[in-house]
């Protein structure tokens, strides 16, 4: 899903086993690296992929190393989205018989249990422009159960695709200009986030007008695009935001949610010393709350760059800290609630410091790890801090191990995930290189 060890040098010093990684290779396989203990090596990778049914209970849907739809072998998966009707779509790096990045869709309904069919179907072939897929591609479902991701095209143009009815469009493109007349200088691979109507927001950079000398101007961007028409400017870096202070150059990951009076949009964007979150319409987006202001649980000194949790309300949960401790803050109305942090442990798990998975229906879905170190998904009420809801935490993921931040759930509550296999290797070099070659080094 993300990248590829080039190297692995293990080394014995003073009795403790010190791994070294060196990352390369963006197309390459998912795996991490962690300590077991003495002189264990452990390679966690995703072993399967699995969602929750209308019931809650857990449906294992595909294993790696299943065979799949048109030919190949499943050797790793990307995270997946879940649709309103409860199908997931994933992506996944094949081997055998044909190689490379997939679109998959798994339908829960389907007569005789789950069907796996080629998310695209045959639209790749009289398209106008194709996508390339060389990685995760981490597409996103809108309410129509249309999907859309962000890829390159055929004459390596970063692309936002969507794909409904068996018809594959390309939206928008480098070289395209916005409604506000920039040019469009690249995407963001990863950062689309969609709306029930179809809206989706991504992360990118405009070129403007050319500075003195020549030289292009640059800029990142937070930008939305409909069914049909240009992209839109939400947020710029330079530009004004509604209380006059500019954005500054580190955007987070946007999201978008549905309301009764249109689509909603936050993002974290950061400047010098400051980080602010940003919630509103497309067209106006206000600084709900910043770094330096004080909550139920101190003053908050960061906020992350992750993608923030959003409602259909408005309310959002991100990723903050405050003093020396991570917690999960979500804001109503403009005012920062702590609801989490990470000395909790709800259901005698402790929250992990990723990214807040979902919100939904006033529930937060937070990923937590057990007494043996193993992630689980877990739902509690997104109420202030120190209140009985974290001790009445439901874990969702039962006893399974949960991939690192591949949680996605959608509207209904749905959860779907990927499950961590733990592959352990002893501390002799043989063992060493044979966990380093599983786990696909070059």
């Amino acid at each position: 899903m993300h990248a590829k060890l080039k190297m692995i040098l293990i080394v014995q010093l003073f009795g403790v086993l010190i791994a070294v990684v060196l990352v390369a290779a963006p197309d390459a396989s998912a795996f991490r690296l962690s300590m077991n203990g003495g002189n264990s090596l452990r390679v966690e990778t995703p072993a399967a992929l699995y969602v929750t049914d209308p019931g809650g209970s857990l449906l294992k849907i595909v294993t790696r190393g299943a065979s799949v739809p048109g030919g190949g072998t499943i050797a790793d998966f990307g995270i997946p989205a879940i649709a309103a009707d409860g199908s997931v779509i994933f992506g996944a790096d094949l081997r055998g018989e044909h190689v490379g990045w997939r679109i998959f869709r798994a339908d829960l309904n389907a007569s005789g249990g789950v069907r796996i069919a080629r998310a695209l179907g045959d639209s790749e072939r009289g398209a106008a422009c194709r996508p390339v897929l060389k990685s995760d591609l981490q597409p996103v479902v809108t309410g129509d159960g249309s999907l859309a991701f962000i890829a390159s095209d055929q004459l390596s143009r970063s692309t936002l695709f969507r794909y409904t009815n068996g018809r594959l469009d390309c939206l928008v493109r480098t070289g395209d200009r916005t409604a506000e007349g920039h040019v469009i200088s690249s995407l963001g691979f990863g950062s689309a986030a969609a709306a029930e109507d179809g809206s989706v927001i991504f992360g990118g950079s405009i070129v403007g007008e050319r500075e003195a000398g020549g030289r292009e101007d640059s800029r990142t961007a937070i930008l939305v695009v409909g069914l049909r028409g240009r992209a839109q400017e939400i947020a710029v870096e330079g530009s004004r935001a509604e209380d006059g202070k500019r954005y500054g150059r580190g955007f987070g990951l946007p999201s978008i949610s549905d309301s009764s009076g249109g689509a909603l949009v936050s993002f974290v964007n950061r400047g010098g010393d400051e980080s602010s979150l940003f919630v509103g319409t497309a067209k106006h987006p206000h600084r709900a709350t910043t770094t330096g202001v004080h909550t139920n649980a101190g003053t908050l000194i960061y906020l992350s760059l992750g993608r923030p949790s959003m409602a259909e309300d408005g309310t959002v949960a991100v990723k903050a800290a405050s003093g020396e401790h991570t917690v999960i803050v979500v804001v109503r109305s403009g005012e920062p609630v702590v609801v989490a942090q990470d000395g909790d442990r709800p259901s005698g798990m402790a929250v992990t410091d990723a990214d807040p998975a979902a919100l939904r229906a006033g529930r937060l879905y937070v990923q937590a790890v057990d007494a043996e170190s193993r992630e689980h998904v877990l739902s509690l009420s997104a109420a202030p801090l120190g209140g009985t809801p974290l001790r009445g935490a439901a874990v969702i993921s039962g006893a399974l191990s949960v991939y690192p931040e591949s949680v996605n759930v959608n509207r209904k509550g749905a959860v779907a995930f990927l499950e961590e296999s733990d592959e352990r290797s002893g501390s002799n070099a043989a063992d060493r290189r044979a966990a380093s070659e599983d786990a696909g080094s070059i």
